[in-house]
């Protein structure tokens, strides 16, 4: 192991079942070194990270921490060897003061027992201006933008184990452009401090930014071990994806029906919209764009039931409706995928099999009992059809990658009977090919007559599927870009209205 050398996972294997996962990995990391991880979904990326970080073990290979063999059992021997690790999904809690979540299940004690709030309190305080930021340990964490949470979930890392290695998993996948630079500064500032940093990503634009090298896992090998500066971005994505992907157009070959299947007339929200009128046509794909906080989930989460707008109607195919909840709302042909798949949109811990029939459990079951082969035969023709990557229906859905999780949810609303599906972020988190794939999925729901509104902050992806985008601000409808009607639909052109 070189001098500078702070991390060296050798030889590195895992299978699940009979997927093997992880090939023979050879990984390394310098001190004060920054290194992009990227890779489809499936690849392996995530696993490599939770062996490093204890929550996996692997079936063979080793891992050097400075020059120290070591095998993790547990986070908690990973942290004590150095290892902090930030998952995508916030292990805060909201109720709690900031100082508070840094040091939760690791509070210092006095001598009478009682938590030492002072030591914590100052000791937080020092964190935060080692970070160069300025955030008050006492203030209730529910109270802070998801940015400085963000920091904060760094910080309580860092208070684990402030001296190492620090990997982040998907670390701007929810956070504006504004605290995504507030980010990139204080992990440049880590990064002169000594710490090393691992970023698990699928924004390949950010490694090139921020990152000093890249490595690219396809199919359980490392593919590409590059410095940054010595590759361009279709390096990476070739390394990725293995050849060049195919970009069709997905707007030929889709009728232009004049048929309005949903009528929103001046729908009101306080604190977001006012007098939000516009029709959905049959067969059509409506983008919704807008900065954070336009109201853009708001407007979906109204028309699912899960929100109640102030003022205003909605005609679903000329009559009138108002779900009061997601239940009523299925019930009258809306179907919702949520921007939080972990949380909303899959039940972890079942399996494929049951996620996908949930919609449709009462309509295959017969005195209480499911028509077993009646199921399985629709899920398997799903997978199929999707293109789903299982080894079997009955694995837990836990165990599939972000973008064949995502599919699976898409295969959920295929099994049901719906004439609008809501889409909020639905290629946020998954890799370029499975993307490509969702765009596809997407384009042939609309072909088959299903209309569809997508919310995005991909701006990239939805020019590439919307016949149509409504740009959000100031509180309405800004203007209007039609594919139909000539207009440019590209990532610069939304980008330049909604500012």
């Amino acid at each position: 192991m070189a001098v500078n050398t702070i991390l060296e996972m050798k030889d590195i294997c895992k299978s699940f079942g009979p997927v093997n996962v992880l090939n023979n990995i050879n990984f390394t990391l310098q001190k004060g070194e920054i290194v992009g991880l990227a890779g489809a979904n499936g690849a392996g990326k995530s696993t490599l990270m939770k062996i490093l970080n204890g929550v996996y073990s692997c079936d063979a290979g080793s891992i050097s921490v400075n020059g120290k063999v070591g095998v993790f059992n547990s986070p908690r021997e990973s942290a004590k060897a150095g290892i902090a690790m930030v998952f995508q999904d916030f292990s805060l809690i909201p109720t709690l003061t900031v100082w508070e979540n840094l040091f939760l299940a690791h509070e210092p004690l006095k001598r009478n027992g009682l938590i030492d709030k002072e030591f914590c309190i100052k000791k937080s305080r020092e964190i935060f201006k080692r970070l160069k930021m300025e955030i008050d340990p006492e203030i209730y964490l529910e109270k802070l933008p998801v940015g400085k949470q963000q920091i904060v979930e760094i910080a309580k890392a860092l208070n684990q184990s402030d001296e190492g290695v620090l990997i982040l998993d998907e670390p701007t996948a929810s956070l504006s452009c504004t605290e995504i630079e507030s980010l990139f500064t204080v992990l440049r500032t880590l990064k002169e401090q000594g710490l090393s940093i691992i970023i698990v990503t699928h924004h390949l634009q950010e490694i090139m930014d921020l990152c000093d090298r890249v490595s690219v896992l396809r199919d359980g090998r490392i593919i590409l071990d590059s410095p940054v500066p010595e590759i361009t971005l279709d390096h990476i994505v070739e390394a990725l994806v293995g050849d060049q992907i195919e970009h069709a157009d997905f707007h030929s070959g889709r009728s232009d029906s004049d048929e309005v299947v949903l009528s929103v007339d001046n729908l009101c929200m306080e604190g977001f919209w006012t007098d939000l009128s516009f029709q959905l046509y049959k067969g059509e794909i409506l983008g919704i764009a807008g900065v954070l906080g336009s109201g853009r989930t708001e407007l979906l989460s109204s028309l699912y039931g899960l929100m109640k707008s102030s003022k205003g109607q909605i005609f679903l195919e000329g009559n009138p409706v108002e779900p009061g909840n997601p239940s009523d709302a299925q019930g009258l042909g809306f179907f919702m995928i949520p921007e939080n798949r972990h949380r909303h949109g899959i039940v972890m811990g079942d399996s494929v099999y049951n996620n996908i029939l949930i919609p449709v459990w009462r309509k295959l079951s017969k005195r209480g009992f499911l028509k077993k082969d009646t199921g399985r035969n629709l899920v398997q023709s799903l997978i199929k059809r999707l293109n789903i990557k299982v080894y079997s229906m009955d694995q837990d859905i836990a165990s599939l990658s972000g973008g064949n999780q995502q599919k699976a949810v898409l295969a959920r609303c295929l099994s049901s009977d719906f004439s609008v599906l809501l889409l909020d972020e639905p290629t946020i988190g998954v890799d370029i090919a499975s993307k490509n794939e969702i765009a596809s999925i997407i384009n042939d729901m609309a072909h088959d007559g299903h209309s569809i509104i997508i919310v995005s902050s991909e701006l990239d992806e939805m020019a590439k599927v919307c016949d149509r985008v409504l740009l959000l601000k100031n509180g309405g409808i800004a203007s209007e870009l039609s594919y139909r009607m000539g207009d440019e639909i590209s990532e610069d052109s939304i980008m330049r209205q909604i500012q």
